[in-house]
């Protein structure tokens, strides 16, 4: 051991066995996690340092178990040495990471562009005071991100009960993000405690949040990728008693800043909500795919702003549509079941159908007959306005 060559463990057995092993007592060298994690003993690790990861990969033995001891534990959102365990440099991977998280950190992994992350599980065993917690971060190091993959990931079992309120994000990806693939994500009782009242801001999740350039001013792409795979269940913003708040906790939140400067080139499918909080989706973008959803529970399905967004084979048990602002969209197949006692959306009275219908004829007839800038009783906004809502009738209905 005090040559400082790790490998001369690999065939320690019966005595050692079933020991913890801490990495941070086999000294600086990055690359020392590697053989301790290949060793052929049943040694639990423990990791209890930092490892910036830049011209080496991560790959963890089948059944190998790790846990994240105490001394990683930061309470805001500063990226210092204790406040993740691992920074992936370009070109870096993490495979196979199974952990316990004993205590918990700001972030798990850091990545930055043409990462790998995939067979991840975290499962965190008790409940924690963290305040803010992203397993999955961006560090948004760089002007343009591409080819990120995130696959076969999982986080069951986080409990915030801070005072203050917490913020949980499972994957987070930052500006210019491009080509990524987030594949096979499945996240599971996640409970984060608000302040006990709605809207503060506080008691927020993010199963898989998407969040773009708030200042660009041109017309650009600002991210692709494909989300494929989902399922998130329970979960929840809850009060000081542990009882669900309806506050701010989302399955898939994607937000472009003003979506009228930039498209997002993204493909969400094949996706399973149950009780996930506020809403299944958060969609501020143009360009946004969605289809092949399936969500049931007490929950709003979908908060949907921007332009040219689609929506497919999408099912619905209980919940409702928030709504929003949409331009140029396009819906089908829809199967909204125990949908309309809730919503306002839905229009069931054949005879208020008709004279909707007949009121839209009129409209329609109106804007033949007049220019928009002189259409009596209204002037040229509402006129565009409601050329737009002629246009989205179809859709609307």
């Amino acid at each position: 051991l005090l040559s400082g060559r790790v490998s001369i463990l690999s065939n320690l057995s019966g005595t050692f066995a079933n020991r913890y092993l801490y990495v941070s007592q086999f000294g600086n060298n990055d690359t020392y996690l590697q053989d301790l994690l290949n060793l052929k003993s049943d040694n639990i690790i423990v990791i209890d340092k930092n490892y910036e990861i830049n011209n080496w990969n991560i790959e963890v033995p089948s059944g190998k178990s790790i846990v994240c001891n105490s001394i990683l534990t930061t309470s805001d959102e500063n990226i210092t040495d204790n406040s993740y365990l691992f920074k992936l440099g370009e070109g870096a991977s993490v495979n196979g990471l199974r952990i316990e998280m004993y205590s918990v950190p700001t972030y798990v992994i850091l990545f930055s562009s043409n990462n790998t992350i995939e067979n991840v599980k975290i499962n965190y065993n008790r409940k924690v005071d963290n305040i803010y917690h992203y397993p999955i971060f961006d560090e948004d190091i760089l002007d343009n991100k591409h080819n990120n993959t995130f696959k076969n990931i999982e986080f069951t079992n986080y409990q915030s009960t801070h005072s203050e309120g917490g913020y949980f994000v499972g994957i987070w990806l930052k500006k210019n993000n491009h080509n990524f693939l987030i594949e096979n994500i499945k996240i599971n009782n996640i409970k984060v405690r608000g302040n006990d009242y709605i809207a503060t801001g506080l008691g927020v999740i993010r199963g898989i949040l998407i969040s773009n350039d708030l200042t660009v001013t041109e017309y650009k792409e600002l991210c692709s990728g494909n989300i494929n795979n989902i399922f998130f269940s329970d979960i929840q913003t809850v009060d000081a008693d542990g009882n669900r708040m309806i506050d701010d906790a989302d399955g898939i939140y994607l937000g472009s800043g003003n979506v009228f400067y930039g498209y997002t080139n993204v493909n969400i499918s094949n996706c399973i909500f149950k009780d996930c909080g506020k809403r299944c989706f958060k969609i501020q973008g143009e360009g946004v795919s969605i289809e092949n959803v399936y969500a049931s529970g007490d929950q709003f399905f979908a908060e949907l702003v921007g332009k040219k967004l689609t929506l497919n084979n999408i099912t619905i048990i209980g919940g409702s549509f928030l709504g929003g602002e949409l331009d140029d969209c396009t819906i089908t197949n829809v199967n909204w079941e125990n949908f309309a006692a809730k919503s306002g959306y839905v229009i069931e009275n054949e005879e208020i159908n008709k004279q909707m219908e007949e009121l839209f004829r009129l409209f329609k007839k109106m804007m033949e007959k007049y220019p928009p800038d002189s259409m009596p009783g209204i002037d040229k906004a509402q006129a565009e306005q409601l050329k737009m809502m002629l246009s989205n009738y179809d859709s609307m209905k």
